[in-house]
């Protein structure tokens, strides 16, 4: 069952019809905010690239240091893509650079890690080595 339905319905046992819009709408923009923070495995791997390219971080390196460094071989719009749906969310920002002659003039948009994107960060890789330090320390036998 969807959880802001199942939220609605609980609130709808509780509450009088003018109380119940209120916490509706409240409930509402809570499940929006929250979808703003969540990040799924290729965001976080851009994240952590924005990241590391620091002050040079465009469309075109963040797609070759994917390919480099995780072996995904990605399109432009792909990432463009990512870069527009991360800088939305608030984990991005961007500013337009100077115009060069070899790319004809045009400009880059270089994007950077905004203090929200670096939490997000922050408590992904918190959160993946906590689950890793539960793993029991055994020996696993993998023999075929």
């Amino acid at each position: 069952m969807n959880p802001l339905f199942l939220n609605v319905l609980i609130l709808y046992t509780f509450y009088t019809t003018n109380e119940l819009l209120s916490r509706i709408v409240q409930q509402i923009n809570h499940f929006i905010k929250m979808k703003g923070t969540h990040v799924g495995e290729l965001e976080e791997l851009v994240l952590l690239t924005v990241g590391s390219l620091f002050d040079e971080a465009y469309g075109v390196a963040v797609m070759d240091e994917v390919r480099e460094n995780a072996g995904r071989d990605m399109n432009i719009s792909a990432i463009h893509a990512v870069l527009r749906r991360l800088e939305e969310k608030g984990l991005l920002s961007s500013r337009m650079g100077g115009s060069t002659n070899e790319r004809g003039g045009r400009r880059k948009r270089l994007f950077t890690l905004t203090k929200e994107g670096k939490q997000v960060l922050d408590h992904s890789i918190a959160l993946r080595q906590s689950l890793y330090d539960r793993i029991p320390d055994i020996k696993y036998n993998f023999s075929i």
